[in-house]
């Protein structure tokens, strides 16, 4: 028994590593085309997740707005993968219902 749960677990681990990374999807409609900056995402990107359960990015965005010294900065994506929309995107969909209006602005959303 405990060697068909390693042999399977082994299995699916391989298989997780053996996945394509995934390429950039069609650009949304109604959403205009943004540069990228060095890091390859801008804050205004739905890619480009600031606040999350880690205080990590929250202590060097604040980190960054201290030693500004009065220059504008950037607050940086935090380095996990995941998407948001705010609220004005969702409503700008026009749809009432959440579950619609996400297909609509991410059709992997099922």
């Amino acid at each position: 028994m405990k060697l068909l749960l390693m042999a399977s677990a082994l299995f699916f681990a391989s298989a997780t590593y053996a996945q394509e990374a995934p390429t950039d999807p069609a650009p949304v409609p109604g959403q205009a085309a943004t540069s990228t900056d060095k890091a390859g995402t801008q804050p205004d990107d739905f890619r480009c997740l600031r606040h999350t359960g880690s205080i990590i990015t929250a202590s060097r965005n604040q980190r960054d707005e201290t030693h500004a010294r009065g220059k504008p900065v950037k607050p940086r994506c935090a380095p996990v993968a995941g998407r948001s929309w705010s609220r004005e995107d969702i409503e700008r969909t026009g749809v009432t219902d959440l579950g619609t209006a996400l297909r609509m602005l991410d059709p992997a959303v099922h």
